[in-house]
């Protein structure tokens, strides 16, 4: 009989390899020097793995796949490129262009200039149209350069733009000199809108600077230990510089590390696009690695699978999920201020977003109370994955038990940070969150602009989502499922059957993440408040499990079950909605329970700070809320102070 074994085929951003199941790979959590040590078999989508940089085996044509998955990317590109009917890019530069000679009687197309313009079915102009149209750009542009002392191009260089092997000039006053020469006013919009400091940075010219230069980047990136393509990229980027004056901005970087980073010389971080096993005959395998060992020259590494090197630091799984938690809470804290600020007249919406009514109104409608801080949590989750930061909202988004198609319950979680997503007559109301709030909000996020909303040095918010991200996507996927199973066992209609299955994954699960990562019994430092709720909503549902029909058919059960719900969330709304306020503590005893129930320790105010200076992202601070830190008190004991009935 054939023995086969499972192994993991790893797809990055500079290179795929194939490794057993247990190799430790180094994922990286933010900081170049930090890393957690991973099993091949947890990797994730999206995390970042120490890789050697001799191993990058990539183009740019086979990285530009990776970068679709950017939505700023996208945008840019479809700013600089119409697409015909084959699904062809054609330089919305060319378009132009033509469309401007031929107003001026240069070029005619007989009806399908449109067609010839888009190369629709194959068309194009003629050797003497292009050869037409080239002679009158050249005599026009060596006229206005003598009469304006405004730049010229050469007769190849006219021809490449009108053959569409050129995305823009790289010099946006020869947008001018176009505009005189072909009358054009979109070419004088495009080229005083690059003359502009307050819209260099959007429409057409600022699209074109960020898709340039973010892959003339990429390019050095995979070209700098390939000799003379590398210094023909270096070159390139340099040239493209001293045309623009553009250094490379913060958002162009903060998308560029979504996909490739440089560590040092000998390293880079790939970005993970594909995990998947691999069935292989033992035989095989043992063939293969033989091969390896003979010739080893042949075989270029991939990723760094040794000991930690120096100048690393290896956390550990605790670490990671203290950093998560920590960083997910936060940025709770600044979506949740922002939406109160919104409704206050603070701040404003997105143009494109829903207004505050529309979003009063929705939240309103939904099954649970008004709380400002599920729609915050939901909003990490979905402007994460709509960023690209995180593959899919799937970290945030459970879909609950259901029933014939129908749900029970879809909701969104972040540690306890929940918003259902179906109102009471069951409307789904994931749709209008995802594309009416997280998408505008996600622009913002991108460009800045939320960060000047609320006060901050540009894109703040996305560094620290971004970082968020690297924490988040480095936890192992073992870890994540043995999570998963321990929430699904707190369902109170599950069967006998599919309990006692959830148990026994439980306990495999279990043993696997403590022999794998050593979790030990500890639990990790968080904050206060978070917690606060999360044992009152234990509680909660504590309650209804108790009170469940332990005898009652499903629909009879589930029924039960949202009735008690809706029950005890109508009775308890004022408390819900105390824990809800930032500043509230509740007294002495539910602290003591929190403490005897979970054990937990707490960020003081000075490891907060700490730790939001040492990632860049200072300004945050403010937004966690005082009453995070009464227990930083001699005794632990709540202040006096920020007791509130």
């Amino acid at each position: 009989m054939t023995r086969t074994i499972e192994l993991m085929r790893v797809q990055t951003t500079l290179g795929n390899r194939i490794y057993p199941q247990d190799t430790r790979l180094y994922s990286n959590v933010g900081e170049k020097e930090l890393h957690i040590r991973k099993y091949a078999a947890d990797l994730k989508e999206g995390e970042m793995i120490l890789w050697h940089n001799e191993g990058i085996e990539k183009t740019l044509e086979q990285v530009e796949p990776h970068l679709q998955q950017s939505e700023r990317y996208q945008k840019a590109e479809q700013a600089v490129y119409a697409v015909n009917g084959k699904g062809q890019k054609i330089p919305r530069f060319r378009v132009e262009l033509i469309k401007a000679l031929a107003a001026k009687g240069i070029v005619t197309a007989n009806g399908d200039l449109e067609q010839k313009i888009m190369r629709e079915n194959g068309s194009d102009f003629t050797a003497q149209q292009y050869s037409a149209m080239k002679q009158f750009l050249y005599g026009e542009l060596q006229q206005i350069g003598k009469e304006d002392s405004a730049p010229t191009r050469s007769a190849d260089a006219i021809e490449d733009w009108l053959k569409g092997q050129t995305v823009a000039p790289l010099d946006s006053n020869v947008l001018y000199s176009l505009a005189l020469a072909t009358g054009s006013q979109t070419f004088d919009q495009w080229w005083m809108s690059a003359k502009d400091s307050a819209t260099s940075s959007t429409g057409f010219w600022g699209a074109y600077k960020f898709y340039t230069t973010l892959r003339q980047t990429i390019m050095r990136y995979l070209a700098r230990s390939k000799g003379e393509l590398a210094e023909k990229a270096r070159e390139n980027g340099n040239g493209h510089k001293k045309e623009t004056g553009l250094e490379l901005t913060p958002e162009i970087q903060i998308v560029l590390h979504q996909f490739m980073q440089e560590i040092d010389e000998e390293f880079s971080l790939a970005r993970v696009v594909g995990v998947e096993k691999m069935p292989i005959e033992l035989k095989e395998w043992h063939r293969q690695k033989a091969e390896q060992a003979q010739h080893p020259l042949k075989l270029a590494k991939g990723a760094y699978t040794g000991e930690e090197r120096e100048g690393m630091k290896t956390l550990s799984l605790m670490q990671i999920l203290e950093g998560a938690n920590f960083f997910a809470h936060t940025l709770i804290y600044v979506f949740q201020d922002y939406f109160q600020g919104c409704r206050s007249g603070k701040y404003r919406m997105p143009e494109k977003a829903l207004c505050v009514t529309e979003l009063e109104q929705l939240i309103s409608q939904a099954a649970h109370p008004v709380m400002y801080k599920g729609l915050a949590g939901a909003m990490v989750a979905l402007t994460s994955a709509k960023l690209g930061l995180i593959q899919s909202a799937s970290m945030g988004v459970r879909a609950g038990f259901k029933k014939d198609g129908d749900p029970m319950e879809d909701a969104i979680n972040i540690d306890g940070a929940r918003f259902l997503v179906y109102d009471k007559e069951g409307n789904n109301q994931y749709p209008k969150l995802r594309e009416l709030l997280a998408g505008p909000l996600s622009e913002w996020i991108i460009t800045g602009k939320l960060d000047t909303e609320l006060g901050l040095e540009p894109f703040t918010v996305y560094r620290a989502m971004q970082d968020y991200a690297r924490l988040q996507n480095a936890i192992p996927k073992s870890y994540e499922a043995w999570v998963f199973t321990m929430r699904e066992l707190g369902n109170p209609v599950l069967d006998k059957q599919t309990r006692r299955d959830l148990e026994n994954k439980q306990g495999r699960l279990g043993e696997k993440v403590q022999r794998q990562y050593l979790l030990d019994s500890d639990r990790v430092k968080t904050l206060l408040v978070p917690e606060l709720f999360q044992l009152y909503w234990a509680r909660v549902m504590a309650e209804v499990q108790s009170v469940t029909p332990k005898n009652a058919g499903y629909a009879a059960t589930e029924g039960f079950v949202r009735n008690a719900y809706d029950a005890l969330l109508k009775s308890t709304r004022p408390l819900f909605e105390k824990l809800h306020n930032p500043n509230y503590v509740a007294g002495d005893s539910l602290v003591k329970d929190l403490q005897k129930e979970y054990g937990n320790t707490y960020f003081t105010r000075a490891e907060c700070a700490a730790t939001l200076e040492k990632h860049g992202l200072a300004g945050l601070m403010r937004f966690i809320p005082k009453a995070n830190f009464v227990l930083d008190k001699e005794g632990g004991a709540v202040a006096a102070e920020a007791r509130q009935a």
